[in-house]
């Protein structure tokens, strides 16, 4: 039903404190109003914020920030004030966008041996002196296959690793029953809270195939669950949210 109390949800995927609002920010612009000429309102912004524990002066804070660094412009429309992103955020947002929405790269992985104290190939992963991981041969490279577990934690910080547990340890609460009616902005507000969390997970990630990652990390779970609780939650239409 609309209105229904969704703080335990909230609290799920925030924890005790409320997400970093720039941030924050640029997931809502870069899920729900990417598209060239799409806007959002001050208040719809502060709608959707606020249930996160964001403060109005901390929304105002981070939207001046964006837009000094170029992300968002703003305008006066009557007595608000709405805002979109620039073409050079839509740029920015849009080059991510793979690496958040899209499946992980089904591609061959190879160990590159560089004489130690090289500098690595580009885009090779350091795992050790003289040793790096990448999809793409360089140099003198090994096909990697069944790595050994020393090799997998260094491709894998313990801290990403836990949060990933997390996240899909809070999704499973809620991604396999149904979910109830919900109003637009409720769909708008769980929608990017699910995309900000797996956004801070999946840009952190090395682009490599999950397989190499330790063995017992969640990956491939948590990631079925965001995408679909995501089409669950309908991408609405910006101009609806006020």
């Amino acid at each position: 039903m609309p209105g229904m109390d969704l703080t335990p949800f909230i609290r799920a995927l925030t924890g005790d404190s409320p997400p970093r609002t720039w941030s924050m920010l640029v997931t809502i612009f870069g899920d729900l109003a990417l598209q060239d000429g799409a806007r959002l309102t001050g208040t719809a912004l502060s709608t959707l914020t606020a249930p996160m524990g964001i403060r109005p002066e901390a929304l105002r804070t981070a939207l001046h920030r964006l837009r000094k660094e170029g992300w968002v412009e703003s305008r006066r429309v009557g007595r608000g004030t709405d805002h979109g992103l620039t073409a050079w955020g839509r740029d920015e947002v849009r080059a991510a966008h793979p690496r958040i929405y899209d499946p992980p790269p089904a591609l061959p992985a190879f160990l590159i041996v560089t004489e130690p104290g090289a500098p690595q190939p580009q885009g090779a992963i350091p795992v050790g002196p003289g040793l790096g991981v990448s999809t793409t041969p360089q140099g003198f490279a090994l096909p990697l296959q069944n790595p050994p577990d020393w090799l997998r934690a260094r491709l894998m910080p313990a801290s990403l690793s836990d949060q990933t547990q997390r996240l899909n340890k809070a999704l499973a609460r809620f991604s396999d029953g149904p979910l109830p009616d919900l109003s637009v902005t409720d769909i708008a507000m769980l929608r990017v809270m699910v995309v900000h969390d797996w956004r801070r997970i999946a840009l952190r990630l090395p682009p490599l195939p999950y397989d190499l990652f330790p063995d017992g990390w969640p990956g491939h779970s948590c990631r079925d669950r965001v995408m679909a609780l995501l089409s669950r939650l309908p991408r609405p239409d910006p101009a609806t949210l006020t």
